[in-house]
């Protein structure tokens, strides 16, 4: 079991590029709402 810390680290390594995917996910979702609730308003607006 040597090679024990290796694992470990790409996990780590990996965990990293998840949680920053995740960050970009999360903004991309929070700016396509917000432009579908703006669309939303403006239609309300028209009517």
């Amino acid at each position: 079991m040597k090679s024990r810390k290796k694992p470990d680290l790409e996990v780590k390594a990996y965990g990293q590029q998840l949680d920053s995917f995740d960050l970009d996910l999360v903004v991309q979702l929070v700016i396509m709402l917000g432009r579908e609730l703006v669309k939303e308003d403006v239609d309300a607006e028209d009517e």
